[in-house]
Formats: structure tokens, sequence, C-alpha cells
């Protein structure tokens, strides 16, 4: 497997790894949201397609944010789904009421803030530990 690394967004700020496997299948991560932003495999007649929908930029990604997020490729954290705002959820031993944060006036995979949106610290441990993955 090969891992490659480039600037995601304009300002490089965000990076996206490439992890390509021996028969050509390749999976595009962000390090904004550990988002998946590609993922080429073959089709019947053996030409490479993309199977997940979503955005070319980082710049598109937030863009969409200012509609309506469609948490295209999101990885999703601390709470998966819609929470009502007169439920309540129990993380880590904190008791919390979630405010209404949605239009739909639901929270929905861990609010404004969840794991979707953060940036995160990647390093390529592939050379070290080349069965890790």
């Amino acid at each position: 497997m090969t891992v490659t690394r480039h600037a995601f967004s304009a300002d490089g700020s965000v990076d996206e790894f490439i992890l390509t496997n021996e028969q050509g299948t390749s999976v595009f991560v962000t390090t904004w949201g550990a988002r998946l932003t590609r993922f080429i495999i073959k089709d019947k007649n053996g030409q490479p397609r993309d199977i997940v929908a979503g955005f070319e930029t980082y710049e598109q990604w937030q863009s969409s944010l200012l509609i309506d997020d469609p948490y295209f490729g999101a990885t999703i954290g601390r709470v998966a789904g819609r929470i009502h705002p007169c439920d309540s959820v129990t993380i880590a031993e904190h008791h919390c009421v979630l405010p209404e944060i949605q239009p739909n006036k639901v929270c929905l995979h861990g609010g404004r803030q969840g794991f979707d949106k953060k940036l995160f610290t990647a390093t390529d441990v592939s050379a070290e530990h080349a069965r890790a993955a």
C-alpha cells in the first residue's frame, strides 16, 4: 500500500491522504473531520470510479456548510443520529441537554462542532508499521 499526502485547502492548513493498494483501489481522507472525500474502485469493466458523494475542494465543502451540512463522507463522533432538544445525552459522566441548533430543531451527528468539523493531526506510519492498517 502507498500513502500520499498533499494540501487539500488553498491555504495548506488541511491535508488529504491518499491510500492506494496493489489493485488500484484508493481511499482519500482529509484531516478536516477525517472526511472520506473519494473512494476509487474499478467497475466491472476495469474502469476506475469514485463511489463517494462530495466536493472537489475544501472551499467547496466549507460553502456547503452555509446551506445545510450534507455530512458527505463525515466521521461521526460523540453522537450519531438525531437528538431532539428535549432529549438528553450522557457523555463521559457529563449529563447535558443539547440545545436547538439545527433549523429542524434537532442536533445532528454531534452538532455544529462535531468530530466531522474538527481539524485532526495525522501522521504517516506506513513505513514503520506496514501492516498496521
